[in-house]
């Protein structure tokens, strides 16, 4: 892995154009640099940049996201400026959705203020299968193998039976957990991608840990993406979710009405996903099937449902002339 504390020396200036000077005048409003422009699969990209004229009043986070070569978005992290405008965050490389190599880019908002960077990216490669050890050649009945010959077993005097207790549970200290999990009371379970979350829902409840926020969570990983239907429908709905859900999500945070206007919003769809209880995790026919019955609910309830109360009001008022 590179070393982070080598930072490239590239700044991306958005919505500013003319010759470099060194006074007030000519900074950007939205500097950014990273600390490198090559990456490795497990390699980390840590961000620095300023805000020229920050409002104290009304700070935004600043919205960074990672695009692969296909478009796709593979990284997400949101960063909270300080009073000078100054603000870091850091994404990490790695994992199924980093899969190709080649120019990945780097897009960082603020309010109306955006700004691009490119690098390059190396993913890992695959490593070759391991062939299978040879089995061993099966011994009859009343025999065992002894150095590689079946031999009739001797009989051995009975001993008394001694009674061994089990051994005591291993501490967390003892429990080593693999990659892409993590150990939480005293089982190793997946670790979710860093801004992996719903912006808008967290937003609208006011904290992640909110159960509806969670049950949101447990549908996606559990449900939806036990299937590569599913993590092929999250992969293009995440490309469009997070190029919209930031602006929305500040909008909640700065007026309390919105923000309640978007959580009874918000309320009937949550109670459609609990059909997604109903499918078989890991089937795709059934996740499919189960998918498309919570879409179509859906449509009808935002769509169709308020087309046809508009039509019925309407034919009475028509009649009431």
């Amino acid at each position: 892995m590179k070393a982070l504390a080598v930072l490239l020396a590239v700044t991306v200036v958005a919505g500013i154009s003319g010759t470099s000077m060194a006074d007030n005048h000519n900074i950007p409003p939205l500097s950014v640099s990273v600390n490198d422009d090559e990456f490795e699969a497990g390699d980390t990209i840590a961000i620095i940049g300023s805000i020229k004229n920050i409002d104290l009043d009304m700070k935004h986070d600043v919205t960074i996201q990672v695009a692969s070569p296909d478009g796709n978005r593979v990284g997400f992290a949101q960063a909270t400026p300080t009073d000078n405008g100054e603000f870091t965050a850091t994404i990490p490389t790695g994992g199924p959705l980093w899969k190709n190599s080649g120019e990945y880019i780097i897009l960082i908002a603020h309010s109306s203020d955006r700004a691009t960077i490119f690098i390059s990216y190396t993913a890992s490669a695959m490593e070759p299968a391991m062939p299978e050890p040879p089995s061993d050649p099966v011994c009859g009945p009343g025999t065992e193998m002894v150095d590689g010959v079946c031999q009739v077993i001797q009989e051995a005097p009975e001993e008394p039976s001694v009674t061994i207790p089990p051994p005591p549970p291993p501490t967390d200290s003892e429990i080593t957990c693999g990659a892409g999990t993590e150990l939480v009371d005293g089982e190793c379970v997946a670790i979710e991608p860093e801004g992996g979350g719903c912006l808008v829902a967290t937003a609208a409840f006011g904290t992640e840990m909110a159960p509806q926020v969670q049950y949101l969570r447990e549908i996606r990983d559990n449900t939806v993406m036990s299937t590569g239907s599913g993590v092929a429908f999250m992969s293009g709905f995440n490309s469009l979710y997070y190029s919209i859900s930031p602006q929305i999500a500040d909008m909640e945070r700065e007026n309390p009405l919105f923000r309640e206007l978007v959580r009874v919003a918000i309320t009937p769809m949550l109670a459609s996903l609990s059909i997604m209880s109903l499918a078989e995790n890991g089937s795709e026919v059934s996740v499919l099937g189960t998918g498309l019955l919570v879409i179509a609910l859906n449509i009808m309830m935002y769509l169709a449902a308020p087309v046809l109360i508009g039509f019925k009001a309407y034919g009475k008022i028509a009649k009431r002339n």
